[in-house]
């Protein structure tokens, strides 16, 4: 029997008390939220294991065209970060995604359902699986290659 899957952890970091409400309305069903104020605030919370980082770009501790940077540089891992903004300049949110966001959630257009999220989460996922995958296999073709080296 298949178990369900479960909730993904994420941390939002945003400074709005009042859109961290409305964001948790939102997707609170859909998964287990952490909140922080400031990018300092989500540096002390990083320790964690969440699935993603949902991290407004202006927060009062950090420039916008910073934000992701700081937190991709800080984790050194393969954590997802979604950039969130009202900020709606085409080459602004192609040089967040070129930064290392794995996707641009518009504030009040695209933060609101959680399948956008979700389906985000688990491309990356994905992502992920595939590439253990190659390396399993690199490593297994390596490995016969050996093996077969010396025979006749």
């Amino acid at each position: 029997m298949n178990e369900p899957a479960p909730i993904p952890f994420i941390l939002l970091v945003e400074d709005d008390p009042n859109y961290r409400l409305v964001f948790r309305r939102a997707m609170g069903q859909a998964f287990a939220i952490v909140e922080a104020c400031t990018l300092q605030e989500a540096v002390g919370k990083l320790h964690l294991p969440f699935d993603c980082v949902v991290a407004d770009l202006g927060l009062p501790d950090c420039k916008r065209e910073e934000t992701v940077p700081r937190i991709i540089e800080i984790c050194k891992s393969s954590l997802l970060v979604v950039a969130l903004s009202g900020y709606e300049q085409p080459e602004f949110i192609r040089q967040t995604i070129r930064d290392g966001a794995a996707d641009y959630l518009l504030k009040g257009r695209d933060d609101q359902d959680p399948a956008t999220l979700l389906s985000i989460i688990g491309r990356h996922k994905a992502h992920i699986r595939a590439a253990e995958a190659l390396d399993r296999a690199g490593t297994a073709t390596e490995h016969l290659k050996n093996l077969t080296r010396d025979v006749p």
